[in-house]
């Protein structure tokens, strides 16, 4: 446990180090209130990290993540896409309509239309931000599936003179087109967590099979790739397959139980996205195996949590989703009122959720 608190403690730094500069005006309260700043990063960085500031207007607007948004307007209409129907967006969703029902109470009404594709497809949220902007609102959300992919299509958005603000970007190259960015995007540190944790449960030994995911979708490749180079560094652990997911927790249930029949010699499953883990769990239960082999994914939703209680996930680096929604509303209406000059960058906190810390759930919004 100690060495995954060290392992967070890395990851964490080095956010902060992307989101040092301006610290006398931007640095988040410590407070469990969303809404007064808890877990917001000082977005006034460059992609890089390299600390120059990369200010949102700072002669005519200064951003406070202790504050949040100041509405210029007293209604707004809003859509956020997610990548897909999956219990990792309801936390986001939940962290959005916080914010939304505190706005209210000072009397700002935002309306926002949640349209999540039911599957993972980059053609398919292509389809639904088109949708969305003919209907005209105030700025768009987009959680990316593929950046490369649905850039042009963002591009195209806002030279129409609708805002867009992006989460599940990554950390690539060709950055999303968009005015703001919040969540997670040092992903392949996010991946190198998970194969740290797992390689230290196996005791730096064993077989690990992969589920990793949707191929396209820049999060699960990153993800997948810090996995592997942190497995890579112990010469006894070996990769024996991966096997792509595509999000779907019944898909990675059936794929383990095919891993499981071709590799039975099988110590530890990894999965690079938000549900797998669930789909190996009820197949490792299955099989009559759980508390036989490591598994481990991403982002704690309820059955996660359940099953890393019953000792059948041995763990989970969990993203602050509640928050992330949070601030997409206060970026969104920031957007809309203009006040975004220069790319804009919010990190969410992530933490590593065992048995051993489950008290922690609550303040990152989670409550089962």
């Amino acid at each position: 446990m100690k060495k995954y608190l060290a392992l967070l403690l890395v990851f964490v730094m080095t956010m902060s180090l992307a989101a040092c500069s301006n610290q006398a005006n931007n640095h988040p309260s410590d407070t469990t209130d969303p809404s007064n700043g808890e877990n917001a990063a000082d977005p006034g960085t460059n992609e890089d990290g390299s600390g120059e500031t990369n200010s949102a207007g700072t002669e005519d607007y200064s951003f406070n993540p202790s504050d949040g948004a100041d509405p210029e307007k007293t209604e707004y209409h809003f859509v956020y896409i997610p990548k897909l129907v999956h219990p990792y967006f309801d936390a986001i969703h939940d962290g959005m309509l916080a914010a939304i029902e505190d706005y209210a109470d000072k009397g700002v009404t935002i309306t926002l239309d949640w349209d999540a594709p039911a599957e993972a497809d980059a053609l398919v949220q292509i389809q639904k931000i088109e949708a969305a902007a003919a209907k005209q609102p105030d700025a768009i959300g987009v959680a990316m599936q593929d950046p490369t992919t649905v850039n042009p299509i963002l591009a195209e958005v806002q030279a129409s003179g609708i805002p867009v603000v992006t989460s599940d970007e990554g950390d690539t190259t060709t950055f999303a087109e968009r005015q703001a960015f919040v969540g997670i995007k040092d992903l392949y540190t996010h991946g190198k967590i998970l194969g740290e944790a797992v390689a230290e449960a196996l005791n730096y030994e064993g077989q690990v099979g992969m589920l990793i995911g949707t191929k396209d979708a820049w999060a699960h490749i990153e993800r997948t790739r810090g996995i592997k180079d942190a497995l890579a560094q112990y010469p006894d652990i070996e990769i024996v397959c991966e096997f792509a997911d595509e999000d779907d927790i019944e898909k990675a249930m059936t794929l383990t139980e095919q891993m499981l029949t071709a590799y039975p010699e099988v110590d530890a499953i990894t999965s690079s996205n938000g549900g797998a883990h669930v789909g190996a769990a009820r197949a490792v239960e299955g099989a009559g195996r759980t508390g036989e082999i490591v598994i481990a994914g991403y982002d704690a939703i309820e059955e996660t949590v359940n099953f890393i209680r019953d000792g059948a996930i041995y763990c989970a680096v969990a993203q602050d989703c509640y928050s992330t929604g949070y601030w997409l509303i206060c970026e969104m209406i920031d957007a809309a009122d203009g006040k975004i000059s220069e790319p804009r960058e919010v990190y969410a906190d992530v933490f590593v959720l065992t048995k051993d810390n489950m008290d922690e759930l609550p303040k990152y919004g989670y409550n089962f």
